[in-house]
């Protein structure tokens, strides 16, 4: 099963982690460039590459889905009849039945793989590190990209090391602070 390329760079990100309560969608920017100019005046930050969780997309299930009724309807019946042919033959075909049994039990592991793909209903992608800043606040990297259409959403959040808490110190101010604002003209909204 192939994942979908979402062309336009458009995603449903699975963000855990989150316990600052950061806003998961900075803003809308037209371009690329409004993105990275927003973060380069408003954060210390940097561009970096990061692999994140993101929902399957409706055409992937379906997808997913098609490839399970293809095994299912097409593939495992011929290899349950060729199964069935084996074992009349056994005396003579003892090899040809093992890998019979072996066939069917390779489509049935496939389908419960796919199964279980779907069941998950996300997948890790790599979200390239020039739409990509990485956001350090209170112990924490958070992970904020530019899509398509305009989206600045956050997409990841991971902990940071006692090295890095010890080395970027200072940086981090300037984020809680900007962030504490966001947080603020959110908070008054809801208020209203």
């Amino acid at each position: 099963m192939e994942i979908v390329e979402n062309t336009p760079f458009i995603h449903n990100f699975s963000v855990t982690g989150n316990d600052d309560n950061l806003p998961e969608k900075l803003g809308v920017f037209e371009t690329i460039d409004e993105f990275q100019e927003f973060f380069a005046l408003n954060t210390v930050a940097e561009h970096q590459k990061v692999f994140a969780k993101r929902w399957y997309s409706d055409e992937e299930i379906h997808n997913f889905r098609n490839e399970i009724l293809e095994v299912a309807e097409n593939e495992l019946p011929e290899a349950k009849f060729q199964l069935s042919e084996k074992e009349i033959e056994f005396a003579t075909a003892k090899k040809e039945k093992e890998i019979a049994i072996e066939s069917v039990g390779a489509l049935q592991t496939k389908i419960g793989d796919l199964a279980a793909e779907i069941k998950i209903g996300k997948t890790e992608i790599e979200v390239p590190a020039n739409r990509t800043y990485k956001v350090p606040i209170k112990g924490k990297y958070y992970f904020y990209a530019w899509q398509d259409n305009g989206d600045c959403i956050l997409v990841k959040v991971a902990l940071m090391t006692d090295e890095e808490k010890e080395e970027l110190f200072s940086q981090t101010d300037k984020n809680e602070q900007f962030f504490e604002s966001l947080k603020n003209v959110k908070n008054q909204r809801k208020a209203k």
